[in-house]
């Protein structure tokens, strides 16, 4: 069995790298529509097969159900739909916004007796130019970056192994926020 949460720091200052603006408060329906609003409620942090669809949101008191909306943003950060393999879906948070957007989690597998996380380690996960969410391995993001030669040099350069540790938190995401940016500019 596998949990999922988000790390808290050093990530939650990185959080509001990824917002759309910086004072904007907001809902994004599936249909397309922005519901801007002052004061975001989030019910259902933790997903299970028996809440995941009970899970809702409410924008200045409007309530709106989890199934009819795939991003939102407040004063915390800004947050995508996600549904990793094998896995229940949840939102990440964007820690930086341009042509690649990068986005983490925190995979915790845990232990015989279900209670005891081991091994907790981030999963990057990037989207191209509005594209599709995509976990970040080397193959998927040296194909992704493949365009710019600079980013992509300073990605190799960074993990010349072709392997990007999974327990290293902290360089990974100086690094790969680096390359981000570089390749954003």
């Amino acid at each position: 069995c596998v949990t999922t949460k988000q790390f808290e720091k050093p990530f939650d200052n990185e959080k509001v790298h990824g917002r759309s603006s910086p004072n904007e408060t907001f809902i994004i329906k599936i249909n397309g529509e922005k519901i801007i609003g002052n004061k975001i409620v989030h019910r259902g942090k933790a997903y299970d097969e028996r809440t995941v669809h009970k899970n809702w949101i409410a924008i200045d008191g409007q309530k709106i159900m989890e199934k009819d909306f795939y991003a939102y943003q407040h004063k915390e950060g800004y947050y995508m739909y996600y549904k990793p393999l094998n896995r229940i879906p949840f939102f990440i948070p964007r820690i930086r916004q341009g042509k690649i957007n990068l986005y983490y989690y925190e995979h915790a597998p845990l232990g015989p007796n279900q209670n005891d996380v081991r091994g907790a380690y981030h999963v990057y996960v990037f989207e191209k130019e509005a594209g599709k969410l995509e976990e970040l391995t080397f193959a998927s993001f040296s194909s992704a970056i493949g365009d710019n030669p600079e980013a992509l040099g300073k990605f190799r350069q960074l993990y010349p192994n072709s392997k990007i540790p999974l327990f290293n938190e902290k360089e990974n995401l100086r690094n790969l926020t680096s390359v981000v940016e570089l390749y954003n500019k």
